[in-house]
């Protein structure tokens, strides 16, 4: 296996069932990622919370959480699914911690691939 895709094991991608989606192509998986850390998109979240600019705060969290599950990113997937959840619900008082927790595991992503590039 190749040497960048050993390291994704380690961010806790399935890297046999993720490279089916992206037909075998490591190369396309590993542009698709580093497309996922240039955008930051999930860095904007902070400041819409800040801003109780709900709506935008749950599309971030909506567009990584269906990114992140394409990529074999689970667990950053389901962290976005829980906060776009808790503001689809108005459970805001959750909002800010889970943004947190996603933020962080995302920060820990991106330095991860970074590194690889």
């Amino acid at each position: 296996m190749d040497h960048r895709l050993q390291q994704l094991e380690t961010l806790g991608i399935d890297v046999e069932t993720t490279l089916k989606r992206f037909c075998g192509d490591a190369d396309l998986l590993m542009s698709m990622l580093a497309v996922l850390i240039q955008e930051d998109v999930l860095e904007q979240l902070p400041e819409a919370l800040r801003a109780k600019d709900y709506r935008a705060a749950e599309s971030i969290a909506h567009a990584v959480k269906g990114t992140a599950a394409n990529l074999g990113l689970a667990s950053l997937s389901a962290q976005c699914d829980a906060l776009a959840q808790a503001i689809r619900t108005n459970q805001l008082h959750d909002a800010e911690s889970l943004a947190s927790t996603a933020l962080a595991s995302y920060r820990t992503v991106r330095a991860h691939i970074a590194a690889l590039s």
